[in-house]
């Protein structure tokens, strides 16, 4: 996914200028200051007042609306949560294997039994891992983990495959790039790159727009 030249205004006020980032496939990226939320907005396939936003080499303004929002998954501080068990807030009345799910309930660091409410954070990352996404969006979704399982978090979404961006208030020396955002500019600081993971099947954004 490709942001290019991208600007966004919020209340009159511009709250993204210029901003150009390139997430790799498989690749965390960590986003933190003031704006990270409308990077985060953008990256998941809302249109820039200015620039431009790619995926797969496609203008999101070209692709249809549902197929980003089938291949982009967002996760917020607080999903919303049903009546019922963890399992059945996780799956969300999907098709989906025993071994899928726990390794999603694995993956979020997650039990079993409990009550739903006390865990959305958790919940709303493990269903985006039984999507297996294209592109993983949390924004402030670790915020209420401990520092130790938010890393942990991190990297075993990269070792599935998937391809991240977080907004975190904490440091990140494990992400593959970091982006910090100041008066709506940004800064990218590429570290040290992680073996490259298997490929996960996650469902593509653009690959059959015309």
């Amino acid at each position: 996914m490709e942001i290019r030249g991208a600007g966004v205004s919020r209340g009159g006020r511009r709250v993204l200028a210029g901003a150009d980032l390139v997430l790799e496939p498989g690749t965390l990226t960590v986003a933190a200051g003031p704006g990270a939320t409308a990077l985060l907005d953008v990256a998941a396939g809302l249109a820039p007042a200015r620039g431009s936003v790619r995926f797969d080499g496609v203008d999101v303004r070209r692709l249809p609306a549902d197929r980003v929002a089938s291949a982009v998954a967002v996760v917020t501080r607080r999903p919303f949560v049903v009546a019922g068990s963890i399992r059945e807030n996780v799956t969300l009345g999907g098709a989906y294997d025993d071994a899928e799910v726990s390794e999603a309930l694995r993956i979020a660091a997650l039990p079993e039994a409990g009550d739903p409410a006390r865990h959305r954070s958790r919940i709303g990352l493990a269903r985006a891992v039984l999507r297996r996404p294209g592109l993983l969006v949390l924004d402030e979704a670790t915020a209420t983990l401990p520092p130790d399982v938010e890393r942990r978090l991190l990297e075993s979404l990269t070792a599935l495959g998937l391809t991240v961006l977080a907004s975190t208030t904490r440091p990140a020396p494990f992400a593959d790039q970091v982006v910090h955002l100041h008066e709506g500019r940004i800064s990218v600081r590429a570290q040290h790159r992680r073996p490259a993971p298997v490929p996960a099947a996650t469902h593509p954004i653009g690959a059959s727009a015309s």
